[in-house]
């Protein structure tokens, strides 16, 4: 008999346990539930990427190099970094061969082994001469010739290129074309580009071509796809011009900009100026209006750079080539 009440005693005590423990662990779970709901809840929240700028390589001669110039004010319009290449004398060969699209070579030539210079004939692959560098721009001043590396610089005087070797060193002969190495150009295809070069040019028969194939030297080495090739502009320079420009619109299509058609009809008035006489005359003669132009009536001034800039941005936009 107390055998049977000591075990229901001992069942009733594990059974209080039990209940106890499920009890304490309901209680937990409850406490711990009302502590994680008062918790704030955060969710993660997208990165977005910094505003990054556009890169614009403007490649030409003095249009795109002097003093005055539409560089700042294209960059303020399209959010950009803007890279000049290019010199202010440069001919569109001369840009061709900076860009290290179009080769030069040298021949006949025996480099001293002093650091002395020595006169040298630049050639094309097909051995005529170049009549090209004769004035400072970008790359091409440093170059290698035959693995000798030196300066190549332009004489005005006597009208020759010269090459003096950096290091003195073994005196070596070139009897065959060699070619003239620049520095490496550091163009990214994804980056626009915006052609505004010939005006140099020396004018004759069909030079227009020979421009056009500059230009698309660059193009094709480089693999450029966004890019835009600017009107040659100066009738008093190309008295052809617009028949030029028609070559230009042909090969380039959507690349092409006609800055001198605008020029002409809406130059003046967008940029709030009140056409004086001479641009009346000027305009009537198919010219670019003297007010917007330098003393020389050939380069551009500030506001022919101004409305320039407008005119590319609004070009590459609509070329969808702006972030």
């Amino acid at each position: 008999m107390l055998k049977n009440i000591g075990f229901k005693i001992s069942v009733v005590v594990i059974v209080a346990m039990i209940v106890s423990l499920l009890g304490y662990n309901h209680y937990t779970e409850k406490k711990n539930a009302e502590s994680l709901s008062k918790e704030k809840v955060t969710t993660p929240t997208e990165t977005k990427p910094e505003n990054t700028k556009n890169n614009i390589v403007a490649i030409g001669d003095g249009f795109v190099n002097g003093q005055t110039n539409f560089i700042d004010a294209l960059a303020n319009n399209a959010n950009a970094n803007v890279t000049q290449f290019g010199g202010v004398n440069d001919t569109s060969t001369d840009v061709a061969i900076r860009a290290n699209a179009l080769n030069g070579y040298v021949n006949n030539i025996t480099i001293p082994s002093s650091v002395s210079p020595v006169a040298v004939t630049l050639y094309n692959q097909k051995g005529e001469a170049l009549d090209a560098l004769h004035g400072k721009g970008t790359n091409f001043d440093n170059v290698t010739i035959g693995g000798i590396e030196g300066q190549l610089s332009y004489n005005q005087q006597d009208k020759k290129l010269y090459f003096a070797r950096n290091d003195a060193g073994k005196e070596t002969a070139i009897t065959k074309l060699t070619q003239v190495e620049g520095k490496k150009v550091d163009f990214n295809a994804n980056d626009s580009y915006v052609f505004f070069v010939g005006q140099n040019d020396p004018y004759y028969k069909g030079s227009i071509f020979k421009t056009i194939n500059n230009i698309n030297y660059i193009v094709k080495k480089y693999n450029i796809n966004k890019y835009v090739v600017v009107s040659l502009t100066s009738k008093r320079h190309y008295h052809i011009v617009d028949d030029m420009n028609d070559v230009l619109k042909e090969e380039y299509k959507d690349h092409y900009l006609g800055f001198r058609s605008y020029l002409l009809t809406n130059g003046l008035k967008d940029a709030g100026i009140q056409p004086t006489k001479q641009d009346t005359t000027d305009i009537a003669q198919h010219k670019i209006p003297t007010s917007l132009l330098n003393q020389d009536l050939f380069t551009g001034n500030k506001s022919f750079n101004d409305l320039l800039a407008k005119q590319l941005y609004e070009k590459l936009k609509a070329l969808n080539y702006l972030q």
